[in-house]
C-alpha cells in the first residue's frame, strides 16, 4: 500500500484508470461526506480537490453534511445561489497559489480586484445580497464553499 497518496487521490485514479478502460468520460464528480472531523483529513482532502482541478477537466465537487466546496479555475464563473438549498454563509480561499486580482458581484462583501493569499487576506465568512447568482472573476484558482440547507 502506497503512502505517498490519500484514499482520496487512490479512488480519483480509479475512476481515471475506468474512463480510460472503457472510453467512458464522466461529466462530474460529486465526493458525498467529504470532509469534517480531522483537520488534518480536511486539508488533505483540499489539496486533492485543489491538485485534481489543476490537472483535470472533470470538475469535482465536495458535499459535506451542511457545506459545497469546489475548485474555481481562472476566468469569469456565475454561481446560482437562489435554488432553496444554499445556506448562510460562503468564503472564497487560495489554495495552493495566491490570487493575485479578484472581483465578485452578488456577495454581502463583494471583492473589487483584490488579493487574496493564504496567511494574508481571505474571503471568509461572507454571505449572499439576495440576488439570484453571484459572480466570480479571478485571475488564479480560488476554493469556493457555500453553506447548504
Amino acid at each position: 500500500v502506497s503512502t505517498q497518496s490519500t484514499g482520496f487521490e487512490k479512488c480519483l485514479k480509479l475512476i481515471s484508470k475506468h474512463e480510460k478502460l472503457t472510453a467512458e468520460q464522466f461529466d462530474v464528480i460529486y465526493v458525498l461526506g467529504s470532509h469534517g472531523g480531522r483537520l488534518d483529513q480536511s486539508l488533505a482532502i483540499l489539496n486533492t480537490l485543489y491538485k485534481h482541478t489543476k490537472t483535470n477537466e472533470t470538475p469535482l465537487f465536495l458535499i459535506a453534511q451542511d457545506t459545497l466546496t469546489f475548485i474555481l479555475p481562472p476566468g469569469r464563473h456565475k454561481i446560482y445561489v437562489n435554488t432553496g438549498l444554499e445556506g448562510s454563509f460562503c468564503g472564497l480561499i487560495p489554495l495552493g497559489e495566491s490570487c493575485r486580482c479578484i472581483s465578485t458581484t452578488g456577495l454581502a462583501y463583494n471583492l473589487s480586484k483584490h488579493h487574496l493569499m493564504f496567511g494574508s487576506q481571505i474571503s471568509s465568512n461572507n454571505s449572499f445580497d439576495g440576488s439570484d447568482f453571484v459572480t466570480v472573476d479571478t485571475s488564479d484558482y480560488i476554493l469556493w464553499t457555500m453553506s447548504t440547507l
